[in-house]
């Protein structure tokens, strides 16, 4: 029975089960998620799920708030407001993102719950809605090498009409031990 809904589901445009808005949360519906947590504290043999994970460096930034000096100096730097910026955002990012999905990846390793664990982190994200920022935006911060690729290659969006296009990001990527 349960394929007959999925079957059903996959004729339907995407457009209308989201009804404008996006899925955030998994929902247990018994069948495909039957346990609202993952159980990655006991050892077993690997499920044959791959897990691609990650955190973007300054997601944190938005939940920020200004830390104490005295527990975490500021680098020396000429720009005390990037630095301040920077030490909050790094803060807020590891509290809020990275360690919880770090712990999950070494403990599903650490437990043999996965077959394969690819785990990511893009280098920079602007939070401004549009992926293409504009030339004073990038300026103001110093990011001139972003500035320059965006005026060689603009971000242009998918449509119905045009169809997918994919942007690769942060290319040449690196590999670094977390």
């Amino acid at each position: 029975m349960s394929y007959l809904r999925v079957a059903c589901l996959r004729k339907l445009p995407a457009e209308k089960l989201i009804s404008g808005t996006s899925a955030r949360y998994l929902v247990v519906d018994g069948t495909y998620l039957v346990s609202p947590e993952l159980d990655l504290s006991r050892q077993t043999g690997p499920s044959g799920i791959d897990l691609v994970m990650g955190i973007t460096h300054d997601d944190g930034a938005p939940s920020s708030s200004t830390p104490s000096p005295s527990l975490f100096p500021l680098p020396p730097t000429p720009n005390a407001t990037l630095a301040l910026f920077n030490s909050s955002s790094r803060l807020a990012t590891d509290g809020i993102f990275r360690c919880i999905d770090q712990a999950t990846v070494q403990a599903g390793l650490t437990n043999n719950r996965f077959s394969r664990v690819f785990y990511y982190e893009f280098d920079r994200n602007y939070q401004t809605g549009d992926p293409n920022p504009e030339e004073g935006f990038l300026r103001a911060r110093g990011f001139e090498s972003t500035r320059r690729e965006t005026q060689r290659s603009e971000w242009t969006a998918s449509s119905r009409r045009e169809g997918v296009k994919l942007k690769v990001l942060d290319w040449p990527s690196r590999l670094e031990n977390a």
